[in-house]
């Protein structure tokens, strides 16, 4: 019996909907290769499933110890911190920082609403630049000075700039330094410490 519709009978609209939605990749883009799917033929015994299992098992144990034994040590490191300070009658800041080989640098000026705004509006203005295209530290003063000279600075808050400032400071004399160059500086700045005393 032929499928082709006669005179009589309409082509069901339902029966190419149904077509269209069983169509394929292949079909869609005949001019395109076809990747067949990958099948993987090695399959597990259930020996090779238990071995894996008990692997995983040694492995979650193994890191579970490994964090237990660090949580002990630094919870040691609080301890001697303690003793340290209470010792030698130091401050818990200042025993603290010696027990961690944080920086011994000190800063010889202290943060004004300047240096604030320029540390603030560098962020704000470098933000997103590509490393050729940021502002310079020049530049970005003479911007910070013709605001001021503007008056678009009246309502910021002073001491929320400054704790700002503090905290990028205090950030920069921690031990680990992100890269060779922040190492290099921290070295020399130390060194140059030393010498000093």
């Amino acid at each position: 019996m032929d499928s082709t519709p006669t005179e009589h009978e309409t082509p069901n609209e339902n029966d190419e909907e149904q077509e269209d939605q069983r169509s394929t990749h292949a079909s869609r883009h005949p001019e395109k290769l076809v990747i067949p799917a990958q099948l993987n033929y090695q399959k597990t015994s259930r020996a090779e499933r238990e071995t894996a299992e008990v692997g995983r098992t040694l492995k979650r144990e193994r890191k579970k110890a490994i964090q237990e034994e660090i949580n002990r040590f630094f919870k040691m490191r609080e301890e001697f911190t303690a003793e340290l300070a209470k010792k030698f009658s130091l401050k818990d800041e200042k025993a603290h920082a010696l027990v961690n080989a944080a920086v011994n640098v000190k800063r010889v000026r202290a943060p004004n609403l300047r240096n604030a705004l320029v540390s603030r509006r560098a962020k704000e203005l470098n933000e997103g630049r590509k490393k050729g295209d940021r502002y310079t530290m020049a530049e970005i003063q003479e911007i910070v000075q013709k605001e001021i000279e503007n008056g678009e600075h009246k309502d910021i808050d002073d001491e929320e700039l400054r704790e700002e400032l503090e905290d990028l400071r205090e950030l920069r004399t921690k031990g680990s330094r992100s890269t060779n160059r922040a190492a290099a500086i921290d070295h020399k700045a130390t060194l140059g410490h030393i010498e000093m005393e």
